[in-house]
């Protein structure tokens, strides 16, 4: 006799010493079979039928503790009930841990181990901070916005000089966070309150780490599929501008004279080839002065900018019961959409829908809601998040010509990308289609010229500002900061000009 022990599981062929044994089976190098349970041997209709085909050819018998089992018995058509009973379990088991773990989604639950940054609480069932790495992972995700370090050299930094170390368990753990590991971790939806499964997602009930903004930005910077990585060039502007005449981009050279003469130019890259471009270069000293052109016309004078200043601070002081409002509606309009959502429930439970339907509905207004639901927590904790926004758009075009004018190539690439989108180069000239906030900036300070003449800081300073109430004073000014303000509490663009804004600081403050 000789013991056999199988590691894979029954539930499915191709078990490597299950086939061997029948293989040896077919030889007539055996007469029977013992095992502790039918169910151990095939729990799949693949095995079962091979043991059945070897029981009528080879007349063995398959022997348990209960009962024997052969061909010419009349128990063989329990065997057939075992078997079968066998696969059923599997099936369903199957099934019932699925629903099981749906269900568990549904209610915001997550259902395998924490990721890294949250630990799993055995008494709630929920997950929560890990206070020990919560806050280095959310770190290591800053780092890859500030797109300073590479991913090995972020790991490194958390592995060396934080002393990051993942979980200890019983028998793995303990060790440094690896490079593959971390880029599992930047690309995992996860971090952002959403867990991902079946195709479906579901909003979790823990404290995201990252919001849809930064973990899109994160994938745009790593390279994700349909998120293309943002090239490193030598030269500031290239990446940034099209060709007003062919749609192309514009790349940049540099040439030496025969003198030694350094020069830098930008020209079209004039790849389509059926459509002759009749763009020319352009030197990249005549191209940053019309960027430090259209910076002038935002540039906000000192005295000007002072009462802008105090202005923004006295509307949002007085902004509680206009910020009341808006929670009420947010929140009505939250409601709405659950209300959608149970509907569309109902309607499937009917069999109106059908799953495609439902599932592409559901995910629709699932973002709508968790939309609705990060601006409500926004208006909830004070509504402070478009005041701090609009300081620094405000600061940004007081100071923006001389951060660019004594900034590295790298300041001025991140300043020129955050004043505007759709950049062409059309004869020569920069086009610059403006972000909201700064054609704002742009239109009132022209009126504002209309009005006093030109606003250079040493003749604006002798237009008087009077005490009292400073929207009578400038309605122009107090109007700009008016449609600022509504830009970031309600424009879908607010969150990227926001990014965009924490760059320029973070970059100009070092």
């Amino acid at each position: 006799m000789e013991i056999l022990s199988e590691a894979r599981s029954a539930k499915a062929p191709g078990r490597p010493v299950f086939n061997t044994m029948m293989e040896r089976v077919k030889k007539g190098e055996a007469e029977g079979i013992l095992c502790w349970k039918l169910d151990r041997l095939a729990r799949n209709p693949v095995d079962a039928g091979a043991l059945i085909w070897a029981m009528q050819e080879r007349n063995i018998k398959i022997i348990t503790p209960s009962q024997t089992f052969s061909s010419g018995d009349e128990n063989l058509l329990l065997m057939y009930i075992e078997l079968g009973s066998a696969h059923k379990y599997i099936n369903d088991l199957s099934k019932n841990v699925k629903r099981g773990i749906r269900a568990k989604l549904e209610k915001g639950g997550w259902p395998n181990r924490a990721p890294l940054g949250y630990l799993n609480d055995a008494a709630t069932k929920t997950l929560i901070k890990d206070p020990e790495r919560f806050s280095i992972v959310r770190k290591m995700w800053d780092l890859v916005l500030s797109s300073r370090h590479s991913i090995p050299k972020i790991v490194q930094i958390a592995n060396t000089e934080w002393g990051f170390r993942t979980r200890k368990r019983k028998r793995t753990g303990g060790k440094p966070l690896s490079v593959s590991r971390a880029y599992k971790l930047f690309s995992d939806h996860f971090y952002t309150g959403w867990m991902i499964r079946y195709g479906n997602r579901y909003r979790g009930t823990y404290d995201p780490m990252v919001t849809e903004t930064e973990f899109e930005r994160v994938q745009e910077i790593l390279g994700k599929p349909g998120k293309p990585k943002p090239h490193h060039h030598t030269f500031p502007f290239t990446g940034l501008i099209r060709c007003g005449n062919c749609g192309c981009m514009v790349t940049a050279e540099e040439k030496y004279n025969r003198y030694g003469y350094h020069y830098v130019y930008y020209r079209c890259t004039k790849k389509k080839r059926d459509t002759p471009c009749p763009e020319r270069y352009i030197e990249a000293k005549a191209l940053e002065s019309q960027i430090i052109e259209y910076l002038k016309k935002i540039q906000i004078p000192e005295s000007l900018f002072d009462w802008t200043m105090k202005y923004l601070k006295e509307d949002a002081e007085s902004n509680q019961q206009s910020r009341k409002d808006i929670i009420a509606t947010l929140e009505k309009s939250y409601q709405g959409t659950q209300k959608q959502i149970e509907n569309l429930t109902r309607m499937r439970l009917r069999e109106l829908l059908t799953d495609e339907e439902y599932l592409k509905e559901k995910e629709s207004l699932l973002k709508e809601q968790h939309n609705l639901e990060t601006r409500l927590i926004e208006a909830r904790e004070g509504g402070s998040s478009w005041y701090e926004a609009a300081l620094k758009v405000f600061e940004f075009s007081h100071q923006a010509v001389s951060w660019f004018q004594k900034g590295s190539m790298e300041d001025k690439r991140i300043i020129l990308d955050a004043i505007g989108s759709n950049l062409t180069l059309k004869d020569k000239r920069l086009l610059i289609l403006a972000k909201k906030p700064f054609q704002i900036i742009s239109e009132g300070l022209m009126a504002l010229r209309g009005n006093f003449g030109r606003l250079e800081p040493e003749n604006f300073s002798m237009v008087k500002i009077k005490t009292g109430d400073p929207s009578q004073q400038f309605p122009v000014m107090s109007g700009l900061v008016e449609d600022i303000r509504t830009f970031f509490q309600f424009s879908p663009e607010a969150d990227s000009l926001k990014f965009q804004l924490e760059k320029v600081f973070s970059s100009t403050a070092t």
